[in-house]
């Protein structure tokens, strides 16, 4: 039979010349507090260099919370060694059971990661009975480590776009790594610096500039900028996806002028001409087959035919596809609708960006995908409060990042 030390310093996994010295069980406040101390006579390890064989200095008293043991809040209490190095001088030597400076013992922070991969840090922090700063600590902790640990020698190309980490036009960038489908620098703001940036980041973390052969992007105009100073070796591609969005939105612009006129047709018809066609119902389907037939003479429906001719045409994505594209762009242009003929110039304006799509095959379509995973996060933690929580949030749920966790306390029997 083990007694109540013994038992603990199985269960921690406490390797000499660590011990359980005494325990204290409240169980009016469901605590248990384990005090943990070393052999007398013992000699540490300095933390700087390794040196073997150190002699105590002095020590300072610390705790740790600890996962819960059956149904009470668990801490660990030891005076902690400060051993003196013959080179460096005195040194706090490094517990175990927990990282230098946390208040938490590493098997809590595991649990905490665990779950802050699948709820807000709030309800982590309610879960665990902590405050949400002091859990925001630990994530913020092992996702910075993470993402300072990559290796970026292999990115060659990389998507970017802003997104907003909560109301009020606060933006975040990303940049993906699109063949690895994963966040690997995400940064405050949006433009032309955030660009810069992530090159630095790119050269700082095994990679360097001149690797990166494409770039997919919208059309911004400052992340054009910056990706043409930061990245002058890489070709740029317009994503599909934000060219069929400005295509929808000339679309939206012609039904609603129109609808001024025409409203017994076109009053509640936006999703119909918005949505692709294999998305409507089949009551829908038939509906927008009446509206676009030609006896209705519908502008609405001309510029419809339009955007439907040019996602045919990024669908299809065949090795003729640019000259499909200059067809189209000739029979935009003469539409004379004028929301359409203005986006047709724009086409015009973004021409090689646009038709790299059909040599590069590149798009943001993951980013979207991430994108609307941590939109999905943020929603359910209704906003991040900083910068940073909102940026170690899309590291959690999009990143390329590798959280690895290993057990401190290792088995010390045999099966």
């Amino acid at each position: 039979m083990y007694d109540v030390q013994s038992f603990l310093k199985l269960v921690l996994g406490l390797d000499d010349p660590w011990f359980v010295k005494t325990t204290s069980l409240d169980q009016e406040n469901w605590r248990l507090d384990i005090y943990i101390d070393f052999a007398k006579g013992s000699r540490f390890a300095c933390p700087e260099c390794g040196a073997a064989a150190c002699p105590v200095h002095d020590t300072v008293e610390r705790e740790w919370r600890h996962l819960n043991l059956f149904q009470y809040e668990a801490w660990i209490h030891a005076r902690v060694p400060r051993c003196k190095c013959p080179e460096h001088g005195v040194r706090m030597v490094e517990v175990p059971w927990a990282r230098p400076g946390s208040g938490f013992t590493l098997l809590f922070e595991g649990l905490v990661m665990f779950f802050a991969g699948m709820m807000p840090v709030a309800e982590v922090a309610e879960t665990l009975g902590e405050h949400d700063t002091r859990i925001w600590r630990i994530v913020h902790d092992h996702v910075d480590k993470a993402v300072e640990s990559q290796d970026l020698s292999d990115v060659t190309r990389v998507g970017v776009d802003e997104t907003a980490r909560r109301k009020g036009h606060r933006y975040i960038t990303a940049f993906v790594d699109l063949d690895e489908r994963g966040a690997v620098f995400v940064t405050g703001g949006k433009g032309k610096e955030t660009v810069a940036d992530f090159a630095k980041f790119l050269c700082s973390h095994g990679g360097e500039t001149e690797q990166v052969t494409d770039f997919s992007s919208d059309l911004s105009p400052a992340f054009i900028s910056g990706i043409g100073e930061s990245f002058p070796e890489a070709r740029i591609t317009f994503d599909r996806f934000h060219i069929m969005k400005l295509m929808n939105n000339a679309v939206d612009e012609v039904r609603r002028s129109e609808q001024k006129e025409r409203a017994e047709l076109l009053v509640k018809t936006r999703s119909l001409w918005l949505y692709n066609p294999s998305s409507l119902t089949k009551e829908q389907q038939e509906q927008i087959e009446r509206l676009a037939d030609p006896k209705n003479n519908l502008k609405t429906a001309r510029a419809w035919r339009i955007k439907l001719a040019l996602q045919d045409i990024f669908r299809e994505n065949a090795p003729w596809s640019s000259r499909l594209l200059m067809k189209w762009y000739k029979w935009a242009v003469r539409s004379r609708l004028e929301p359409v003929v203005n986006f047709a110039r724009t086409v015009k304006k973004h021409w090689d960006g646009i038709v790299n799509y059909f040599k590069s095959g590149v798009s943001n379509g993951i980013l979207e995908g991430l994108n609307s995973l941590f939109k999905a996060a943020a929603a359910k933690a209704r906003g991040y409060r900083t910068v940073r929580n909102a940026i170690t949030a899309y590291y959690l749920v999009a990143g390329r990042i590798k959280l690895e966790f290993t057990n401190p306390f290792p088995a010390t029997h045999s099966k």
